[in-house]
This record gives C-alpha cells, sequence and structure tokens, in this order.
C-alpha cells in the first residue's frame, strides 16, 4: 500500500514480497479487500496504542497523538481516505469496514470504561458519547479542516473534552 496505494496493490506483488505464489495469498484471503483489510488491521493494532497512563486526560492525549501520528503516515492517511471515500456499493468493502470500525472502537472503549471505573466522567456520559468527542475533532481536523493535529491542538480538544464529560 505504502509503495503503489491502495488501487495498486495485487495478489501477485503480495505473493512475490512475502515469497510464495499469488494464487497461494489468494486462496488464503480470498479476496482482495479481505486482503487489505488484513494489512490495515495488522498496521493499526502496531502503530494505534490504547495507553494506560492513569487517567482520563493522560490517557485522551497519549490516544490522541498515537492516531494522529498513525493518520499521518503515508499508508495511515491512505487508510483514512479508504475509509471514508469508497462508497457502500461494495459489500464486501462495507462490511470490512464495519467490521474494521467496530473493532478499533471497541479496542478504543478501554480508555472510557477505564476512567468510568475510576470515577472519573460525569454521570450519563455514554461510551459513545465519549468517543464521538474523542475522534471527531481528529477528522474533521484530518480530512475537512486539511490541517496537521499538533500537540497544541490535541491539549486543547482534550481539555474541552475533560471539561464535557469529567465528574
Amino acid at each position: 500500500m505504502a509503495d503503489h496505494g491502495l488501487d495498486g496493490v495485487t495478489f501477485s506483488d503480495v505473493g512475490r514480497r512475502a515469497g510464495v505464489h499469488g494464487t497461494s495469498v489468494q486462496r488464503r484471503w480470498g479476496s482482495r479487500e479481505n486482503l487489505l483489510f488484513e494489512a490495515i488491521r495488522s498496521f493499526a493494532d502496531q502503530a494505534i496504542k490504547i495507553p494506560d497512563t492513569g487517567s482520563l486526560r493522560g490517557d485522551l492525549v497519549a490516544f490522541s497523538r498515537s492516531l494522529s501520528d498513525y493518520f499521518a503516515t503515508p499508508t495511515g492517511g491512505q487508510i483514512l481516505q479508504m475509509l471514508v471515500s469508497f462508497v457502500d456499493n461494495d459489500p464486501a468493502f462495507s462490511k470490512n469496514r464495519a467490521d474494521f470500525v467496530r473493532e478499533r472502537h471497541q479496542a478504543t472503549r478501554a480508555i472510557i470504561q477505564r476512567a468510568a471505573e475510576r470515577g472519573e466522567l460525569r454521570e450519563g456520559v455514554t461510551e459513545e458519547a465519549a468517543l464521538a468527542l474523542l475522534l471527531g475533532p481528529i477528522y474533521v481536523q484530518m480530512l475537512i479542516v486539511r490541517r496537521p493535529v499538533d500537540d497544541d491542538f490535541i491539549e486543547r480538544v482534550t481539555d474541552a473534552m475533560m471539561h464535557g464529560i469529567s465528574a
């Protein structure tokens, strides 16, 4: 993906890089979409860390930095564009995208769940609302405003979020 973009990924190229025949790769993953999303899952699992700093604010800042660093890489940027720009007329792609987003949200929920266990959340704040407040500003900054997510932005957004959801 980093070398040829998403459209340039082929079973033959992946097989050649892995030292196997392209048909072996195709047999293993079944479709190009399955192969792409497995690579995306693996890259995301390695690059986006779910921190446990002991405080909600610390976790939010560390996670936001990890996420923005991930999307600032060439591969991460391509993945972000792919997740938001493809139309839903491809059932295999849509299912993989939905599964990927669900898995990432589930992993990120740990930040909110730990904060709730520590009594750091205002009563009535749902995991979904907290996740939307955490992720929304980053995606808007990167996709709509098209500016980098720097430390100052992360700190300001985190402080605003803390004001809204903290106990």
